[in-house]
């Protein structure tokens, strides 16, 4: 019924929506699709992310879980980037409170087009009053980075050597300022305010796993293969925990 639901209304809202976008719309969203990409493809292809990503996150504990369906990596061997799965991949973000992949590249996307293009911030509220695919790309953004916490983040940040969380935390700033001003809010998601709600009310108690958790990840990498064996448990019971209290794994 639910489906059936969504179908009508989509049918409706494509047969009485607003006139077409122009090819100066057409232009501009290209643009920012492809400046997104390139932001996020800095990151992630940096050679020092993913040693970073190794240190900060438990993605080399999450294929010790028994909830996959499947394994990991993609093919057997060492753990690479190149080999990771997309889920494992997100569900590693979640547990750090940065949701990279729901947002990054937004910020910079949205930042530059505004900059460039004089009549791109009306353009961008109009889409998003107006255009259900823009509308709901940007809802899904403000969403991912409302779950995500700054403050837990850089306590994981200090986990590694180098550091990657503040490049990360400036893009998201840049992200939240342009959703606020294309969406008129004043904080993200106030156009939902039960998640919003339900996301405030869990951060808190939530904290205190994260701070477990980084404790666990600090006393497994420098345990021997005994005690390492011991720690495990507890930070299998501390990724599901967190994943529980966020409601999401990947």
């Amino acid at each position: 019924e639910q489906l059936t639901s969504a179908m009508i209304l989509a049918e409706a809202e494509a047969t009485t929506a607003p006139s077409a976008r122009d090819d100066a719309d057409e232009e501009l969203f290209r643009r920012m699709g492809e400046r997104a990409m390139q932001a996020y493809r800095s990151l992630i292809e940096d050679e020092g992310f993913w040693p970073w990503f190794r240190e900060v996150s438990p993605i080399a504990h999450i294929g010790g879980l028994p909830i996959a369906s499947r394994p990991v990596l993609r093919n057997k061997g060492t753990m690479q980037f190149e080999n990771l799965r997309a889920i494992p991949w997100v569900f590693a973000w979640t547990q750090i409170r940065l949701n990279v992949p729901g947002w990054f590249g937004l910020g910079t996307a949205l930042g530059e087009a505004v900059e460039e293009t004089a009549d791109a911030l009306q353009r961008l509220r109009r889409w998003y009053e107006q255009w259900e695919y823009f509308r709901t790309l940007i809802d899904n953004a403000q969403q991912e980075m409302a779950r995500a916490r700054p403050v837990i983040a850089r306590s994981y940040d200090k986990l590694a050597e180098v550091s990657f969380c503040e490049r990360i935390i400036s893009e998201y700033d840049t992200a939240r300022t342009a959703i606020l001003s294309i969406t008129g809010q004043n904080e993200l998601l106030d156009n939902n305010p039960v998640i919003q709600r339900s996301i405030e009310e869990r951060n808190h108690p939530t904290d205190l796993l994260h701070l477990l958790q980084m404790e666990l990840l600090r006393r497994y990498k420098v345990a021997d293969e005994t005690t390492q064996q011991k720690l495990r448990p507890a930070l299998f019971a501390s990724i599901n925990a967190i994943a529980a209290a966020m409601q999401s794994t990947g």
